[in-house]
């Protein structure tokens, strides 16, 4: 099942519709654009060659399982700013 490209949805990594990002890819309640995707630490894209008939393309080649994991670590995420250009995150 391929994820259907849609801009009605916000994105779950930026949480805007910034179509700079690339195109936003819908799958169930669950929407990334592409470059927050290739962009994330966790993701990976998996090549064409590699993918099989049980492979769930997210969209770009990400895998379903795999960016609804990485949405859901992301939101437990805190940003905290110790000087200006210096952060960490941390685990909740």
């Amino acid at each position: 099942m391929t994820g259907d490209m849609t801009t009605e949805r916000r994105c779950d990594f930026c949480h805007t519709e910034d179509d700079n990002l690339g195109e936003l890819y819908v799958h169930g309640k669950y929407a990334a654009h592409y470059k927050c995707m290739l962009y994330s630490s966790g993701l990976y894209q998996v090549d064409e060659s590699e993918q099989d008939d049980t492979f769930d393309d997210f969209g770009g080649g990400f895998a379903t399982g795999l960016v609804i994991k990485e949405i859901k670590r992301g939101k437990r995420l805190v940003i905290i700013i110790l000087k200006p250009f210096l952060y960490m995150c941390i685990t909740i």
